[in-house]
C-alpha cells in the first residue's frame, strides 16, 4: 500500500467536507485523538473503519492510498469534462476581473511580470483586514467594449469602467485594482464564506492551539465568526487582523445571547481606536 501520504490526504478530504477532527470521528465511531494520529501518519483506521471513510468524505480509497492521484471522489467519473463544466456552472468565480480587448496588451504586461499587482492587493488585504480572499480571475472579454473592464462577484457585476485612458500603462494598472480593492470590501459579504474563516482559524490553531482548541467552533461557530468579521470590516470599519485576539473576545460572551453586531461592537470597543481601519497599517 502506498501509506506514504495517507494522513495528509485523510486531512485534505476532510477540510474540503468542511468537518473538524471531531466531526469526523463521531461521524466514523472514534476518539478526536485517533483522527489527529491517522492525519499525522502516527498510526491507520483498520478495516472497518477504512471502509466508512469513502462514504462519509465522498473521496476513494484510490485517492487516500494514492493508487489513482487523480481519482478523489467515490461515484461514477466517466464524463468528467461534462462535471468540470458543471462546478463552473454551479460555482462562478468568486472574484473576476475582466477587460475588452482594447487593454489586452495592459494585463499582458501584468502576466509578463507575474501580476505584481495581484499579488499586492492580496498581500494588502490580509495585512490590512485580517482575512484571505480567493484568488482572482483575471480574464478577457469580447462582450465588453474595447476600452471597458469589469469586476464580477460570483458572476455579477459590481464595477468597472467603460472608457480607460491607458496613457500611463502603469498608473492606470494601479487605479484598475484599488478600484478592484474598493469593490472588495464594499461586496466583502459575498466574498467571505465559512472555508475562508475556517482556512484562517486553521493558521491561528497552528501558532495558537492552547487559545483555538475547544473554542472554535465548540463554542464559536464558523458562521458566527464569519458573522462578526464581515460587520467588523462592513459597519465598525475595524481590522479582523488580530484573529486571535477577537477569538478571546467572543469567547468571554458565548452565552450572551448576543447578535453578532452587538458582537462586532463590543469587539471593535474592546480592541481600541488603534484597529480601525483608518488608523490600522501594516
Amino acid at each position: 500500500m502506498a501509506l506514504d501520504g495517507f494522513g495528509t490526504r485523510l486531512r485534505i478530504a476532510r477540510n474540503e467536507k468542511g468537518f473538524t477532527q471531531k466531526q469526523l470521528a463521531n461521524k466514523l465511531g472514534v476518539t478526536e485523538q485517533a483522527i489527529s494520529k491517522y492525519e499525522r501518519g502516527i498510526c491507520f483506521p483498520d478495516i472497518e473503519i477504512l471502509d466508512n471513510i469513502p462514504q462519509i468524505l465522498k473521496c476513494s480509497l484510490d485517492y487516500l492510498f494514492q493508487f489513482e492521484k487523480e481519482k478523489r471522489v467515490s461515484f461514477d467519473q466517466n464524463n468528467i469534462e461534462y462535471r468540470n463544466q458543471m462546478k463552473t456552472w454551479i460555482n462562478p468565480d468568486i472574484i473576476s476581473l475582466s477587460f475588452g480587448k482594447g487593454l489586452v496588451d495592459l494585463f499582458l504586461q501584468e502576466k509578463e511580470k507575474d501580476f505584481p499587482h495581484v499579488i499586492s492587493i492580496r498581500k494588502q488585504i490580509s495585512l490590512q483586514w485580517g482575512i484571505m480572499i480567493p484568488l482572482i480571475r483575471i480574464m478577457d472579454n469580447l462582450n465588453l467594449s474595447e476600452m471597458e473592464y469589469e469586476i464580477k462577484i460570483h458572476g455579477i457585476g459590481v464595477g468597472g469602467i467603460k472608457n480607460i485612458n491607458i496613457s500611463d500603462p502603469e498608473k492606470t494598472l494601479g487605479e484598475i485594482f484599488h478600484n478592484l480593492k474598493e469593490k472588495l470590501l464594499e461586496h466583502i459579504h459575498l466574498i467571505v464564506n465559512n472555508q475562508i474563516i475556517f482556512d484562517m482559524i486553521e493558521i491561528i490553531r497552528e501558532e495558537y492551539p492552547a487559545v483555538v482548541d475547544q473554542v472554535v467552533p465548540e463554542k464559536i461557530s464558523y458562521s458566527l465568526l464569519r458573522d462578526v468579521i464581515i460587520e467588523l470590516l462592513r459597519v465598525q470599519k475595524c481590522t479582523a487582523y488580530p484573529g486571535i485576539l477577537i477569538i478571546q473576545i467572543l469567547e468571554r460572551y458565548e452565552n450572551s445571547g448576543k447578535s453578532y453586531e452587538e458582537l462586532a461592537e463590543i469587539v471593535r470597543k474592546d480592541l481600541g481606536e488603534k484597529y480601525l481601519l483608518e488608523n490600522w497599517a501594516k
